[in-house]
């Protein structure tokens, strides 16, 4: 039998071998994983913040079928909140947000961009200290995007609605903490 050919004989053989592909290919992806990580430490999402709160809230969409909650951010009222199933990230304020919650806008580096229907912009990373959302939860050191031009509504994102379980009925959302 000439040496270039590899000849499995029994099935105890052939299923050596798959073990042996499938371990291979296992260790290529968790390799390539390790690599892209290296590469780019930001696709790892940080740490969640840390929620308090139980129950559940039930909030009217508008005749968009948009749906809106009271927000405060470091205690200071705000009467529109997005909740905003494609928004990724956890909460996206406006400057004017920002400012009014008592964030050190002077110290903001806004060196990140973004693109939305209504175009692109700057934002900052930022956290802040207390997060509430309608009468469902409260969170505390919630990472936000805060964006350069002062905006109407807060964003309340993707991270931080998976927490409340959000579930968009016909004409209403529904939040109620994962028990």
């Amino acid at each position: 039998m000439p040496r270039s050919h590899f000849i499995i004989q029994s099935a105890y053989d052939r299923r050596s071998a798959a073990r042996g592909i499938v371990a291979t290919c296992a260790s290529a992806v968790f390799g390539a994983a390790l690599f892209i990580h290296g590469m780019h430490p930001e696709f790892t999402a940080p740490p969640g913040p840390a929620i308090e709160g139980s129950g559940g809230q039930l909030v009217t969409a508008s005749r968009n079928g948009e749906c809106y909650v009271d927000v405060r951010l470091n205690e200071t009222l705000f009467h529109k909140g997005l909740l905003d199933s494609g928004a990724t990230g956890y909460l996206t304020i406006g400057i004017n947000h920002a400012r009014r919650a008592g964030i050190d806008v002077g110290g903001l580096v806004f060196d990140n961009s973004y693109s939305s229907a209504n175009g692109t912009g700057k934002f900052a990373k930022a956290t802040i200290a207390t997060l509430r959302i309608g009468r469902v939860a409260a969170m505390r050191n919630v990472l936000v995007a805060v964006t350069a031009a002062p905006q109407d509504e807060i964003i309340v994102g993707i991270e931080i609605l998976r927490t409340l379980n959000m579930r968009l009925r016909s004409t209403s959302c529904e939040l109620n903490l994962w028990s």
